[in-house]
């Protein structure tokens, strides 16, 4: 069956200005980067993005890739101004981390050339920051879940850990790929949508660890698919990748 993720990002702008430098590369290979703190917005491998660089990062700070789901496709002031960019940087306590938000302009992170795209943008930002390579992580939301589990498939150990947020694609990828990385997976339970989202991705983390990999199973009580990101602790979830 076709597997419809559509969760859309709650917005909280109230947190402050989402500018700062504006600048970055326009064509289609370097990504550029930046010395200072701020917003650096780019276009590049056929991705417009952000990337949040905190003005305290280490030499060598991990980044993380942050995949959206369906509200935010072809909207990047939607991204930037999401939930996801104003936790990250106004209300997250913790190791400071270069954050990575592409904006994809059709409902699709799933294909090989747009996951290879994503994969030469990520190398690409790495470089720019001089990123930590041991600790390079995935977040995805919805349909952005899907991206994450195929991320994980198609480049076995180059994140080490990820955490899809509800949302499974079955026979999508090969869960044997995804054994060299740390994966949480949360969902909710309430509601058709969610509730096979929950039952899906616990299937995918009980495959994982029979295979000798490592993957824990987060389940929020109650949350359906569009109440989902309001329950989890994402201070906790951010402390959790960047301890792996």
């Amino acid at each position: 069956r076709t597997i419809s993720c559509n969760l859309e990002n709650k917005n909280t702008t109230s947190g402050g200005s989402t500018g700062g430098n504006t600048g970055g590369n326009t064509g289609g290979g370097s990504t550029g980067g930046a010395t200072g703190g701020g917003l650096i917005s780019g276009n590049a491998y056929g991705y417009n993005y952000f990337v949040n660089v905190p003005s305290n990062i280490s030499k060598n700070p991990p980044l993380i890739l942050f995949l959206h789901g369906d509200g935010e496709v072809g909207r990047p002031a939607a991204l930037r101004d999401g939930y996801f960019m104003q936790f990250v940087r106004y209300s997250y306590s913790g190791e400071p981390f270069i954050f990575l938000a592409p904006n994809t302009v059709v409902t699709d992170w799933s294909s090989s050339t747009l996951q290879k795209n994503l994969k030469s943008l990520t190398d690409s930002v790495a470089n720019a920051y001089n990123v930590d390579k041991s600790r390079i992580y995935i977040i995805g939301t919805s349909r952005g879940a899907i991206g994450t589990w195929g991320m994980l498939s198609n480049y076995p150990g180059y994140f080490s850990a990820a955490v899809p947020i509800s949302c499974c694609a079955p026979g999508y990828f090969k869960i044997a790929n995804l054994k060299s990385t740390k994966v949480r997976a949360i969902s909710g339970t309430s509601g058709s949508q969610e509730s096979g989202y929950n039952s899906c991705m616990t299937n995918y983390v009980n495959q994982l660890n029979q295979l000798g990999g490592y993957a824990i199973k987060e389940t929020h009580s109650g949350a359906t698919h569009g109440t989902i990101l309001s329950q989890i602790d994402f201070n906790d979830v951010f402390k959790w990748l960047l301890s792996n």
